[in-house]
């Protein structure tokens, strides 16, 4: 009953959603979404101030964890319109900023700069011989000791941040998001598993993405392997798992006994046979039907009828739209998800896109910001390299210290946010409780906005520390503020903060009279970053994706 109620509702979805309306600009062949789910327009955008434009694109490109410096978004002369102008002028770059955001996630990069990634990564060139200086960052990785490995949660996250915005990056950030959810995660946590499921889920993840595998495709491949069965343990519970993970449904108590019994000609080993996948010998022939209308006689006949599903679909854009849109009410979680599988997406590209181009999403969402989307969105709005200069945790084992090294100060498991740790994936809200939040604030605060090397020589002075910026140099004292305002908190400031902070920078001698105007130091510019950073550190706002309307 519970069965054929649930494809009742999923039939009226895909009629109400069978017709997606006309393409809205900049869609460029993407997945056509209406209602809930409508992208938003060029002329919309157009339409929004030029600092909503830029929290439309921090917000798009954060979810992303990819970074927009400031300079690199505004255009023109530094302009002043009253206490809270701009720090660069109001015309933007481009008009049609979303259509060539949907483009260049369709793009890869040439060859040429894919191998300059490789090689920075690796620290090997297209040969394998090692390159002089080695590689950018380090990982984990130990060539005599593979249980020391953590580089399959440490490597991802490295790609995404030195990839432009690109379908490279995007392919490897929708593999990390989705090793990270209840349907992919390799559960590290529990000893049936190790780090090699890990290394396994994202390259199975990665190579279907890349090659725009379907979402049935990838969830059948991924059915028979053994690190799914390592986190399911038998036979009844694989099928149980496989029924809620992709389907939603929870209450399978006999199905998943009849499930069993289909696969029952395989089982795991053991902790002393270091929990292998075999074969018992022993074959179902008798059919079994579950879910009341499908027959299955054997464990492919399950993978079959799991990943062909009516309710695949409907369940897997419901796990992204969650955690996308945590915050919202369910309502309107509820409407998005019955508007983009109404679009009949195949593949998690679509589903992503439709998400995250939405209307709903970019113009109306609020939510808390996980780690990663604020650190690497501020770490690429500052241009940060640990080349030039690093401090704290944020160096060149910075990967490391995020994914796997406990202990440092910026550990995504201290802030219960390890990556692919948990049997159940990451929980959809970012977990806020005071603990978690505490190490999250401490790690951005201390190890990021108060290093004054991890944005001085990128986005203030020259590469060599030698002098301003042409950009900076320009600015009066009021614009470079709200250029550092813009830069971590995507707005300008406002009077009374412009008036307090300017107190403390005259205090502090940082500033001086020049022809009768407030000047900044030339030497103090960077402590007056930190020190506006620090303070909008502890500001609510910060740690959240803003609502623009």
């Amino acid at each position: 009953m519970r069965l054929l109620l649930t494809l009742l509702v999923l039939s009226s979805i895909l009629l109400a959603g069978c017709n997606p309306g006309l393409p809205s600009d900049g869609d460029n062949g993407d997945l056509q979404t209406s209602g809930y789910a409508a992208g938003m327009t060029d002329a919309e955008y157009a339409s929004l101030t030029p600092e909503q434009q830029y929290q439309v694109a921090r917000k798009l490109n954060g979810a992303m964890f990819k970074g927009v410096p400031v300079e690199s978004f505004f255009s023109g002369s530094a302009t002043t319109t009253g206490t809270r102008s701009l720090a660069r002028a109001a015309t933007v770059n481009d008009a049609k900023y979303l259509t060539n955001m949907r483009s260049a996630l369709r793009t890869l990069v040439p060859n040429y700069q894919n191998d300059a990634v490789i090689t920075e990564i690796s620290g090997v060139d297209a040969q394998g011989n090692p390159i002089p200086g080695g590689a950018k960052y380090n990982f984990s990785y130990d060539p005599n000791n593979d249980t020391n490995d953590y580089s399959a949660r440490e490597t991802p996250l490295a790609f995404i941040y030195e990839y432009p915005v690109s379908r490279d990056a995007f392919v490897h950030w929708m593999a990390w998001f989705l090793s990270n959810t209840i349907m992919f995660s390799p559960a590290l946590e529990m000893e049936s598993t190790d780090i090699n499921d890990g290394f396994n889920n994202y390259e199975r993840l990665y190579t279907g993405l890349k090659n725009k595998q379907s979402v049935r495709q990838i969830i059948r491949s991924h059915l028979p392997t053994l690190s799914r069965w390592r986190v399911s343990r038998s036979a009844e519970n694989h099928f149980l798992e496989a029924a809620e993970l992709y389907l939603g449904l929870f209450d399978t108590k006999e199905d998943s006994r009849k499930g069993g019994i289909a696969c029952k000609n395989y089982s795991l080993t053991g902790d002393d046979d270091g929990y292998q996948l075999r074969g018992t010998g022993i074959r179902n022939t008798v059919p079994q039907i579950v879910f009341g209308a499908y027959y299955i006689v054997d464990c492919e006949d399950v993978y079959d009828m799991i990943a062909g599903h009516p309710l695949v679909i409907p369940r897997v854009t419901e796990i992204i739209v969650n955690s996308l849109m945590a915050e919202s009410t369910n309502d309107v979680r509820q409407a998005m998800i019955q508007s983009i599988a109404g679009s009949n997406p195949e593949t998690f590209e679509d589903i992503f896109k439709a998400v995250l181009f939405s209307r709903q999403y970019l113009l109306y969402t609020e939510r808390p910001k996980s780690f990663e989307e604020n650190y690497f969105s501020l770490l690429g709005t500052f241009k940060w390299n640990p080349d030039v200069g690093t401090g704290g945790d944020t160096n060149r084992d910075v990967f490391r210290n995020l994914a796997s090294n406990q202990g440092n100060a910026i550990y995504l498991g201290d802030m219960s946010w390890a990556p692919m740790e948990y049997k159940i994936g990451r929980q959809a809200e970012t977990p806020m409780d005071a603990l978690s939040f505490a190490n999250y604030h401490k790690a951005v605060r201390e190890q990021l906005l108060r290093q004054i090397n991890n944005y001085n020589r990128r986005i203030i002075y020259t590469d060599n520390g030698s002098q301003l910026r042409s950009n900076i140099a320009v600015m009066t004292p009021e614009q470079y503020l709200n250029f550092l305002f813009l830069s971590a908190l995507t707005r300008s400031a406002l009077p009374v903060e412009q008036t307090d902070l300017f107190n403390i920078f005259v205090a502090r001698g940082w500033t001086q009279q020049v022809n009768g105007q407030l000047r900044i130091r030339t030497g103090n510019y960077g402590d007056v970053a930190r020190l506006t950073f620090d303070y909008i550190s502890r500001l609510p706002e910060f740690y959240y994706f803003p609502a623009i309307n």
